[in-house]
């Protein structure tokens, strides 16, 4: 049985891109967590100079494309795969590893694995290149991507024998956020565009409609909220303004 956790990385305040890309890795490929280093593979990449590899493929990106991201953009995913005490082994797990990072990129990133064994549960590191192979193209970190590394681990899990877990807890909504309970009313295709607007409903009432018990509900069916022009014209959300005196000109 194993449980995943994805997280995007940033440069972060302070920090160039390179220096968040070597600092991530420097801490994967600590040899005392890797037994001197054997539980470290990569693919597309050579694991001792990732780094400056990773950053090459992204100024080759720029200089293909022209496309500069500022401090929000992803530069590299790290993903973390636990694996419960006793039922595997680290080779083991370091091909569960590798099978799963090429499965979700489709192959079309450069990634590295390393299988930490410091501790009582085995567990693996995985960091992939935001920047395609191709260095025209970028991952995109979409919405329910945890999610869907979730599933897909189960996946292999159970391809190869291994226990999942089979049930899942889940923060009941009621202890969401304001803005947590919105999203979770919501169906998931417009989870994104509401995830955008949510600062905006604040200004109609949304938000306090909610924390008073009630639950959003649309009253402009064929609205919607743009929101700088971020989100389609065409497309409709189901939070809309509950006080038609405060109709914030969104919908």
């Amino acid at each position: 049985m194993s449980t995943t956790r994805l997280m995007p990385l940033h440069t972060g305040k302070g920090r160039t891109v390179g220096q968040a890309i070597s600092d991530i890795i420097d801490y994967t490929e600590n040899p005392q967590k890797t037994d001197g280093g054997r539980l470290i593979t990569s693919w597309q990449c050579d694991s001792r100079i990732a780094d400056a590899e990773f950053l090459f493929t992204k100024n080759q990106y720029i200089q293909k494309t022209g496309r500069v991201r500022g401090e929000d953009d992803v530069i590299a995913c790290h993903l973390r795969q636990s694996f419960v005490p006793g039922e595997i082994t680290p080779e083991e797990a370091i091909r569960l590893g590798c099978e799963l990072v090429k499965r979700f990129t489709k192959g079309n990133h450069a990634y590295i694995v390393c299988t930490h064994i410091d501790k009582a549960h085995i567990h693996n590191h995985v960091i992939w290149n935001s920047t395609a192979l191709s260095q025209t193209r970028k991952f995109r970190n979409f919405w329910g991507s945890s999610r869907a590394v979730r599933r897909l681990n189960d996946t292999i899990c159970i391809e190869n024998g291994y226990s999942i877990v089979e049930n899942e807890r889940r923060q009941p909504v009621q202890n969401l956020p304001v803005g947590g309970r919105i999203l979770w009313h919501l169906r998931v295709s417009d989870r994104r565009s509401a995830g955008l607007c949510l600062l905006h409903l604040r200004r109609c009432g949304a938000d306090r409609h909610l924390a008073d018990g009630g639950s959003p509900r649309c009253s402009h069916s064929g609205g919607c909220c743009r929101l700088g022009g971020r989100v389609p014209r065409s497309h409709s959300h189901p939070v809309a303004c509950h006080f038609q005196n405060e109709h914030c000109g969104l919908h």
